[in-house]
């Protein structure tokens, strides 16, 4: 486990490195907005310089002969030497605005660490710190120090401190990210169980009538059933007959109640009472919680199945 702390402590640092040289150009640029100058008077090209840079200033000439490393450089960054020491005398560098650039580097990548700025111009043996606590030097990480300008007459370096919880949040994000998705997982179970449980508690509450009433919601106008988001349209005469039962409290019709909403007064009525309960019956069978009673003798009722 420490190795793999120690591995994601390196892993930070390294890119804390590469965002700084980020933070370092997009420094530069800024400060570079600020001046009105043509760029150095040499053609800037591959082979550039080909003898000694001969570099004019109000205190005279000076002159830079070690040219092999400057020349085997990307033009861009031949440039941006030449641009850094002709800013020195106008927009050097500040250590706090630098700062403040790296830091926002970092924060845009998710990283959120502790950081100073060392800035040095070597040949005026000058060095400035970030901040008022220059004890932060002494107990955070340096970074690599970067030297740029002609004559390498400036030198900038970053400090870094790695939060506990970032190195360890850094570690563990491979086996975070499945224990996360496993936790949300869980977190759904359980509110579909407390859902699922809440519903069947709620139910368990209703009265069989309550229940009956909310299995046959009855819409006259329609001439139809709403059960479970699923609209079952009765012909007129078992859409009163539905109509009859709901009106009852206990759901009970007898025989003669039966005909004479129906049919008024009619002399064989057995056999049409026994077919129309029949077809409400066919009808309903799509609710499996219902059944129609059959009372011996006296009539129907509407009822929980048990």
């Amino acid at each position: 486990m420490s190795d793999k702390f120690s591995t994601s402590k390196k892993s930070i640092v390294s890119h804390s490195d590469f965002l700084f040289k980020q933070a370092i150009l997009q420094d530069h640029n800024q400060r570079l907005s600020y001046l009105d100058f043509s760029y150095y008077s040499h053609q800037i090209d591959n082979n550039w310089p080909k003898e000694k840079i001969v570099f004019t200033t109000e205190k005279g000439e000076r002159v830079q002969d070690n040219i092999d490393s400057i020349r085997a450089l990307p033009e861009e960054e031949k440039l941006k030497i030449i641009r850094e020491t002709l800013l020195v005398g106008k927009h050097p560098i500040n250590p706090d605005t630098l700062k403040s650039c790296f830091q926002q580097t970092l924060q845009n990548r998710g990283l959120f660490l502790s950081t100073g700025i060392r800035y040095t111009e070597v040949e005026n043996n000058k060095t400035q710190y970030s901040g008022n606590d220059t004890t932060f030097f002494a107990s955070a990480y340096p970074l690599k120090e970067y030297k740029t300008g002609i004559f390498n007459e400036i030198a900038v370096q970053a400090y870094v401190k790695v939060p506990f919880t970032t190195v360890v949040g850094k570690a563990g994000a491979r086996l975070f990210i499945p224990l996360f998705i496993w936790l949300v997982l869980i977190c759904l179970y359980i509110m579909f169980l407390y859902k699922a449980v809440k519903k069947k508690r709620a139910e368990a509450k209703l009265t069989d009538a309550d229940r009956i009433r909310e299995m046959l919601r009855f819409n006259m106008e329609k001439t139809g059933i709403q059960y479970r988001n699923q609209e079952i349209k009765l012909p007129p005469t078992l859409a009163q007959l539905v109509s009859l039962f709901l009106n009852k409290t206990d759901f009970f019709l007898t025989k003669e109640e039966i005909v004479n909403e129906l049919w008024g007064d009619l002399e064989d009525s057995s056999n049409r009472i026994s077919q129309t309960i029949n077809r409400l019956r066919n009808t309903l069978s799509i609710i499996p919680e219902l059944e129609i009673e059959s009372i011996r003798g006296t009539g129907y009722r509407i009822a929980i199945r048990k």
